[in-house]
């Protein structure tokens, strides 16, 4: 496969996720095992329930980086085996609970672990 057609490729196939960056992540998946994912990122389109919120989609599986590589050359390779992380944060817990909660309500406990 020439360049042009890797790249002709790979934008067919980003219109077609609707994602603006690609990228091949090695990880021990829980239900597949071993596998190297192509992952899409991008942001949900307007008319989603998440318009603007970050989107990731898991594309396709590979056996191993090498065949992962013969379908799509132009790819990077993240070496890491994580997921993109730079748009993965800790969700922020405040230490008090808000005006209106209510420990009766459902049984729950605001200090509860």
């Amino acid at each position: 496969m020439t360049k042009k057609e890797a790249r002709e490729q790979m934008k067919a196939l980003m219109q077609r996720a609707k994602v603006t960056e690609l990228e091949l992540v090695p990880e021990q998946d829980k239900y597949s095992g071993p596998c190297v994912w192509l992952w899409g990122y991008g942001t949900y389109e307007r008319g989603s329930v998440l318009s603007g919120q970050h989107k990731e989609v898991r594309i396709e599986c590979y056996d191993t980086v090498e065949k992962a590589k013969e379908d799509w050359p132009l790819v990077p390779v993240r070496d890491d085996g994580t997921v993109n992380s730079k748009f993965l944060s800790a969700p922020m817990l405040p230490s008090c609970p808000p005006n209106d909660f209510d420990p009766a309500y459902a049984g729950e406990s605001w200090d509860e672990q």
